[in-house]
């Protein structure tokens, strides 16, 4: 898997705020959304790649969010009993831990190698009282495709049987086939529940990013029938046509339905996180707070809208 989501040091430097703009967190705390918005919305480490975890936890929070999505390698491996307190006492839960992968031995790990990390990063999911832990398999490298669809599956059904005195839900994520060569062969919802039925365990199921999966046929019709299935959903936006791998939009920007996407799920009974996740050098370049604002605003208004139409919607708190 690829770790070229971090902005190289020329493609990160701050952009000067707009002086109209909001320029600081007391601007960005004046974003108001009611609690039932705040309470689902959470955001991923991954949209602020220059800050370290003490400014995610810190800005996050003063910006009013009640959830992150953590990226492992903000991290540090030789202090992570001090990070796990430090994201325990912020008060944040945890919607997702990402990721764990490389099954397939393209990252050059063997099999046992890539599941003794995945189980680490469980048991840290597990301090944390992740609702997720996003699981990656790897591309198909030298194998055949059945071949990877099982050496997922014997990954999954594994880390299902760690986790089965926990809350926290292994979560398979498809991928968009743009990230075939340097992140996933798993690309179709299709063979993401075959995965997840061979399976079979409670615990199983799978990251809903709406970026990979919005293109698959029958979305909408569908989603009724497998909401019990998704851990978290990942919101972010489509640039027709992507430039890159990391070339998503905010919500709202791009060309995926999220209003539709997002009602339907409403409507069918799903209660968990929406999990903002951006993956853009264009928008990592912008003042960090201002780039939260801009999420919140963006989020958190599509979420206020759909709820108001689904009078069922509620918050996580209320749901629980």
């Amino acid at each position: 898997m690829d770790a070229s989501f971090i902005p190289a040091p020329d493609e990160a430097q701050e952009v000067s705020p707009d002086p109209t703009g909001p320029g600081s967190y007391t601007d960005v705390a004046r974003v108001k959304l009611p609690r039932q918005v705040m309470s689902r919305l959470s955001l991923n480490q991954m949209t602020t790649p220059r800050w370290c975890l003490e400014e995610d936890l810190e800005n996050y929070a003063d910006a009013g969010l009640t959830a992150i999505g953590l990226n492992w390698q903000k991290l540090n491996d030789e202090a992570l009993a001090a990070d796990v307190d430090r994201i325990r006492l912020s008060g944040l839960k945890v919607s997702s831990l990402g990721w764990c992968g490389g099954f397939t031995g393209a990252g050059g790990l063997s099999f046992p190698d890539a599941m003794c990390d995945a189980r680490r990063k469980l048991r840290i999911a597990r301090r944390l009282r992740a609702g997720a832990l996003v699981v990656i398999p790897g591309v198909q490298f030298t194998h055949i495709r059945s071949h990877a669809m099982r050496l997922a599956m014997q990954a999954v059904k594994e880390l299902c049987d760690a986790a089965a005195d926990s809350t926290v839900h292994i979560a398979l994520q498809p991928m968009a086939p743009l990230f075939g060569k340097n992140w996933s062969f798993l690309n179709r919802l299709e063979e993401t529940l075959d995965i997840l039925d061979r399976v079979n365990c409670p615990a199983a199921r799978f990251c809903f990013g709406t970026y990979h999966l919005w293109r698959e046929p029958r979305l909408l019709e569908r989603l009724p029938e497998i909401i019990h299935r998704i851990a978290v959903v990942q919101l972010s936006d489509w640039r027709e046509p992507p430039r890159s791998e990391n070339d998503r939009l905010l919500p709202g920007d791009g060309v995926i339905p999220l209003r539709q996407i997002v009602t339907t799920l409403e409507q069918s009974g799903y209660k968990g996180m929406y999990e903002i996740e951006v993956w853009s050098r264009d928008l990592w370049k912008l003042e960090h707070h201002d780039l939260v604002r801009a999420c919140l605003m963006r989020s958190g208004g599509l979420l206020n809208d759909c709820f108001a139409t689904n009078p069922v919607a509620q918050s996580v708190d209320d749901a629980s």
